[in-house]
């Protein structure tokens, strides 16, 4: 259990000593209150692994521009808490959902939210700080003006509330549909509320906010009889509204629509809790019902959570971690947060509804909420040696099944409940699919993904892949983040020809190994920087490597960040920089750049700055494992000791930027191993330095692949040596099937570091074009 972000450390004296208490287990160390303050924008409520349900409370929302901090809906310093909604986003930053608010209430109801500055001025409640404690699937906090102690727990497609009122004092349960995280006037398009003869509750709202159009349906049930309810609509100044319906007040209707639709269920003064069973669907009322359904009748809230912590315990046991206390948690709460997403999408009965607004039916778990500008990077490779293989090809299965419906016929960009967004730039999807299906992911149709990464690489209209494909690169003057775009591009295409030489397609093998190359037209050899060119071949001037500013030549970035955008073609980046030493020269410039007098509070993306580093942000996430790449590992090694001592602590603000649906967690847990992904599709695992004792990968089939370090230290940031079931590796990386096959990697560490190890070109991580001579 944890309170205020901070393990809960206990002892047991005995006279004379001090008897220590066992080490937590895998799911006691969880702390899912890390990131709930600052810009980790994670929320600390109940969710199962890869649940559709992310049942949550909320403690504020803002007008849409103000809204950045409460992308999760929750801020650890708000005073009051409104609600609690059931979906909700891990670590974005931008945001929507906050689907199906429901808040217990005690005494008079209060249909407007109110000012947390002005206690009882709404239904929002003040809460005990102290009381409030999380878990992975089970939340619980103490609302005091209401006098209500709420729980929360959450299976796969359903939530389950648990409130116990204060006795003589009649419960009832306000349900808001007006509520949304990033709310602004009109986003609500249309909403229902039905009270079913049996007592069941279920509607329904459409929205136009982030995934425009995007439609939730939900069911809902309660443990005791409701003795009165009301229903209202409280939208305002309507011209007409159809002629009137049965019900002569407001209280004996069975339904309701509107844009502004508000409920309040009484139940009397009740002798025990007052349970509120949720489920929630994007098909169908008669889907939230049956999700509703397909986990247990009933509303046996220890048994929910029992079963929802045993989900977690099989989950996060898949690795088992020793290391120091403090990192330790960080590490399995990093490993909680790469497994919430992407989500179940798809109902109980197979049913989905697609980009195109129909509903399908698929005979596999259909999942969204597809982060994949962010989670391409190290995220999905992550879950490729931590989920079950069923689930990888799951997800990999939604992507080409969504771009087959979709009504532009590409894959999804960024999308949630099956909506796109179109946020961020790439397709991204491409290297999600060929990782898995390289990595041997069964049940993928390697034609069908080909056909469909190939359908995305070619869709002219798209973020300037016309232009791409007939200048060899994206234009600046015709194309926003033209730059950023061109070397994004570059790589995604890499992969693709690699899914097609694994599938025999040598046409489509030569045709993207040559648009892999692209990223060399936007090369600047003067200035050594990526940088946009117009569409006359010229670069845009002027020319200001450190301007961010949204919209320009970068996305979320500038050149310094994304000069070392070329993951597939590393070597070929370090010959146009001028070679090995050039290349450690301009990394070490980055770090160490001085950036006083820069001012990017404009830049909401733009934290976690060491230099120009910018670990917050996803374009610097492999920066600094290039320094491997040009034959120096050993700055590799001190740059990751530098980056995790600032970047990361296990308090509530110990995230320094997004975590981004588990991204920035995934760079942790792969760099606390010892190695990272810095070309997902390449099949290798770049070497860094390991930041636990012991680490163990359980594998399928009982295979384990153990990391083991000697020697691990603050004093001692360097490797020594390396082995690999007992054998010396003198190279830079670790393959995929190396790890899977089951082993030991081994670590020796030092305070001085091995320049000998790993800097001869032999020894270095794949390149596209290879490497020139060492420098």
């Amino acid at each position: 259990m944890r309170r205020f972000g901070l393990a809960v450390v206990m002892a047991t004296c005995v006279v004379g000593t001090a008897q220590a208490q066992s080490e937590p287990s895998a799911f006691e160390a969880v702390d899912p209150f890390i990131g709930t303050l600052g810009k980790g924008h994670v929320f600390p409520g109940a969710v199962a692994p890869f649940g559709m349900v992310q049942l949550s409370p909320d403690t504020d929302y803002k007008p849409f521009r103000q809204s950045y901090d409460w992308a999760s809906g929750y801020r650890s310093d708000d005073p009051t808490i409104m609600g609690f909604s059931h979906t909700h986003f891990s670590g974005t930053g931008h945001s929507d959902l906050g689907d199906v608010l429901v808040t217990p209430v005690s005494g008079e109801v209060k249909w407007d939210v109110g000012d947390p500055a002005q206690p009882g001025s709404g239904y929002r409640s003040r809460y005990d700080k102290t009381s409030e404690q999380a878990e992975p699937g089970y939340y619980t906090v103490d609302l005091t003006d209401s006098g209500v102690r709420a729980e929360l727990t959450a299976g796969v497609r359903t939530g389950l509330h648990r409130y116990s009122f204060a006795a003589g004092q009649p419960a009832r349960i306000l349900l808001d549909l007006r509520h949304s995280i990033y709310d602004y006037p009109g986003k609500v398009l249309w909403s229902r509320i039905r009270v079913h003869r049996d007592g069941t509750v279920t509607g329904f709202r459409e929205t136009r906010g982030w995934a425009p159009g995007r439609q939730l349906y939900f069911a809902m049930r309660f443990s005791q009889p409701v003795v009165g309810y009301e229903v209202r609509n409280r939208e305002e100044a309507i011209p007409y509204n159809g002629f009137r319906q049965p019900g002569r007040s407001m209280d004996d209707r069975a339904q309701i629509q509107g844009r502004a639709l508000q409920a309040a269920f009484d139940f009397g003064e009740l002798s025990g809790p007052l349970l509120v069973k949720v489920a929630i669907s994007s098909v169908d009322e008669a889907g939230a019902i049956g999700n509703l359904e397909s986990e247990g009748q009933g509303f046996d809230f220890d048994a929910r959570r029992a079963a929802t912590r045993a989900s977690w315990e099989q989950a996060l046991g898949v690795v088992e971690i020793d290391a120091e206390p403090e990192m330790r948690t960080s590490l399995y709460t990093a490993l909680y947060h790469t497994l919430i997403a992407p989500s179940v999408h798809g109902d109980a009965d197979g049913r989905w509804r697609g980009p195109d607004q129909q509903v399908h039916d698929a005979d596999f778990t259909v999942h969204s909420t597809f982060s994949l500008w962010d989670t391409f990077r190290a995220q999905h490779p992550l879950l490729t040696l931590v989920a079950p293989p069923s689930r990888n090809a799951d997800m990999v299965n939604s992507l080409i099944a969504a771009q087959r419906v979709s009504p532009y016929g590409i894959l999804p960009v960024w999308a949630f409940h099956g909506q796109e967004t179109w946020t961020m730039i790439g397709y991204h999807a491409v290297p999600v699919i060929a990782d898995a299906y390289l990595k041997g992911v069964p049940g993928i149709d390697g034609d069908a993904a080909l056909e469909a990464m190939i359908a995305s690489a070619t869709y002219r209209p798209y973020g300037g892949l016309g232009d791409y494909m007939d200048l060899g690169y994206v234009p600046i003057d015709r194309e926003p983040e033209a730059a950023s775009k061109t070397v994004e591009y570059a790589y995604d295409d890499w992969t693709i020809a690699r899914m097609a030489e694994r599938l025999g397609r040598t046409n489509v093998v030569a045709e993207f190994d040559r648009r892999a190359g692209f990223w060399k037209n936007t090369f600047d050899s003067e200035t050594r920087f990526v940088r946009a060119r117009l569409a006359d071949g010229s670069f845009r001037e002027p020319f200001d490597a450190t301007a961010i500013n949204y919209g320009s030549d970068y996305t979320e970035g500038n050149a310094w960040q994304y000069s070392w955008f070329v993951p597939h073609d590393p070597g070929g980046l370090i010959t146009a920089m001028g070679g090995d030493a050039a290349t450690v020269e301009k990394l070490d410039a980055m770090f160490e750049y001085d950036n006083t007098g820069l001012d990017y509070s404009h830049a909401e993306d733009i934290a976690g700055l060491i230099g120009q580093y910018i670990h917050g942000n996803e374009p610097s996430h492999h920066a600094a494992y290039m320094y491997s790449y040009a034959g120096a590992p050993w700055r590799t090694q001190a740059r990751l000791k530098q980056i995790v001592d600032s970047q990361y602590r296990a308090a509530r603000d110990g995230l320094s930027g997004n975590d981004d649906v588990g991204q920035m967690s995934a760079w942790l847990m792969f760099t606390a191993m010892g190695f990272y992904p810095v070309a997902p599709g390449s099949g290798q695992y770049v070497i860094g330095r390991p930041f636990t004792d012991r680490t163990v990968l359980n594998l399928p089939d009982g295979k384990r692949f153990v990391i083991s370090t000697e020697e691990l230290a603050d004093e001692n940031p360097y490797i020594q040596s390396v082995t690999l079931n007992g054998r010396p590796l003198t190279r830079t990386w670790i393959g995929h099937g190396e790890i899977v096959a089951g082993g030991e990697l081994r670590f020796v560490m030092g305070a001085e570091p091995n320049t000998t190890w790993g800097a001869e070109v032999e020894a270095r991580p794949y390149s596209l074009t290879g490497y020139g001579p060492a420098q």
